[in-house]
């Protein structure tokens, strides 16, 4: 008998908001900072977990990751620190509308 055709794929689930970051400032903390969000691997997970939680400045040493990814509720006037970053959290681009399908 012939074999059966694979099942197509399920449709993928609609993508979480991603949000994208920007380096703020090298060397530096923030003035004031709001909370620490956990431990992230790297400057783009922190992003995401600081974009969620509303953030839109965060401080992020990838040299010691165990600091944390720490949200800035002041970020000005930045305090000179050799280990953390400053990165501006850059909202997602409004999703597209999906286009109708040809006639």
């Amino acid at each position: 008998p012939p074999s059966a055709s694979p099942s197509p794929p399920p449709p993928s689930p609609p993508q979480p908001e991603t949000y994208t970051y920007e380096v703020r400032q090298e060397n530096a903390e923030c003035a004031n900072q709001l909370n620490n969000l956990g431990e992230y691997a790297s400057a783009e997970l922190c992003s995401l977990a600081a974009g969620a939680a509303g953030c839109t400045t965060f401080m992020f040493s990838s040299a010691y990751t165990s600091w944390g990814c720490r949200c800035c509720s002041e970020p000005d006037p930045p305090k000179e620190h050799s280990l953390w970053t400053l990165y501006n959290v850059l909202p997602p681009p409004p999703s597209a509308s999906p286009s109708p399908p040809p006639p």
